[in-house]
């Protein structure tokens, strides 16, 4: 056996069946081993056990060593199979490293015309708590298809204020972003600041422009007045790109019932899983490069697809709160963390506002965004 996965994969519903056919009498046999057997049996020692639980997170650690296949709580928002079902992209954007940027090295992403490009992101305070990290998220809609496409998937912990502005800024530039969507709320004051200035970058020898709220009323994500306060701390000009979230009851539950929808609906793409997007890039993209490759150089191209697994796994350990007042609260149970969550929240639902001023463009019945909400 493998490493574990969820409860849709076939290897899940194969066991079972092999297990309840020997309890039936049937002739044949099944036999499954975790870390504690391999240390037991002296495959695995003891040290490697404590090294192997400290650099994995805590879901592959279940999977990868423990052999816990996991599924859907009852009271689950989101369902792994209705992510599963739409992670079909093969090709990530991989930002390039300061070594290759310095050798001359194109990014091979190449941006489409007929795209618009979205940076979202939670921003968590620089103290490097574990459970409190800094997520973004790099993807796109399509102008014809209407379809989203996650493109990348990254988690950051420790970085103050200031190098968070230029990780953003680098991303934005190079992934050639219209908008930048964060949550705006509490450290996002001080954050909303940092951008609002030119941002000079060391190592690219570039220096980025002063950022400013983009105001347009079908792309709002805050009340007006939340609006207007953001505008008026602005100090320098600047671009327009800025859309900022002030996060409310009625806010969020919008949000998370956007996205269940954009699942069932399947307008929201993925990156393949990680174990897939190996043996892609060893058997097809990087044949003849690949093993060749340093530990490094794969784990770079290998990040957004297992930050990817990591959002799922997020996304899905969610349990739904109905309030009193209609509003939906979700609450973390076996991750801990929600922070990639809220960034495809985030970008999500301004996908969804995008196709609703694209209706509204190009038709002269006005559609509501409610339109493109479940009722849960």
């Amino acid at each position: 056996m493998s490493s574990a996965k969820t409860k849709t994969n076939w290897g899940w519903r194969y066991l079972k069946d092999i297990v309840q056919r020997h309890f039936k009498g049937e002739n044949v046999g099944f036999y499954a081993g975790d870390i504690y057997t391999a240390v037991a049996n002296g495959i695995k020692t003891k040290k490697q056990f404590e090294k192997d639980k400290k650099s994995t997170d805590d879901i592959s650690f279940m999977q990868e060593y423990l052999n816990i296949w996991l599924g859907n709580s009852e009271k689950s928002l989101y369902k792994y199979e209705d992510f599963e079902a739409n992670q079909i992209l093969q090709n990530a954007f991989i930002p390039l490293s300061d070594y290759d940027f310095m050798m001359g090295e194109e990014n091979e992403y190449r941006p489409k015309d007929n795209e618009v490009r979205i940076l979202a992101m939670d921003v968590a305070i620089a103290t490097g708590q574990s459970n409190d990290n800094t997520a973004i998220i790099l993807g796109n809609i399509n102008k014809d298809t209407l379809l989203a496409s996650v493109e990348y998937v990254n988690g950051v912990n420790g970085l103050g204020t200031d190098e968070q502005c230029l990780l953003v800024k680098r991303l934005f530039y190079e992934y050639n972003a219209h908008y930048f969507v964060f949550d705006s709320k509490g450290l996002g004051n001080s954050f909303y600041s940092a951008l609002n200035k030119e941002t000079f970058d060391p190592q690219r020898n570039v220096t980025y422009p002063a950022w400013r709220i983009h105001e347009d009323n079908m792309l709002m994500m805050c009340t007006q007045s939340a609006l207007n306060e953001k505008i008026s701390m602005a100090t320098n000009d600047g671009e327009d790109v800025i859309i900022p979230v002030v996060g409310s009851a009625s806010l969020n539950t919008l949000m998370h019932l956007a996205l269940r929808k954009s699942l069932k609906d399947s307008v929201i793409k993925f990156l393949i899983d990680d174990g897939e997007a190996s043996a892609y890039f060893e058997e097809q993209k990087y044949k003849d490069k690949w093993m060749l490759m340093t530990a490094d150089e794969r784990a770079d191209k290998m990040l957004p697809y297992l930050n990817t697994k990591f959002m799922i796994n997020e996304a899905v350990s969610l349990e739904a709160e109905m309030k009193d007042d209609g509003n939906i609260k979700v609450i973390e149970t076996r991750t801990g963390y929600k922070d990639r969550f809220m960034a495809l929240d985030y970008f999500n639902y301004f996908t969804t506002l995008l196709r609703t001023k694209w209706f509204n463009e190009n038709d002269d019945d006005e559609i509501d965004v409610s339109e493109w909400e479940l009722v849960f």
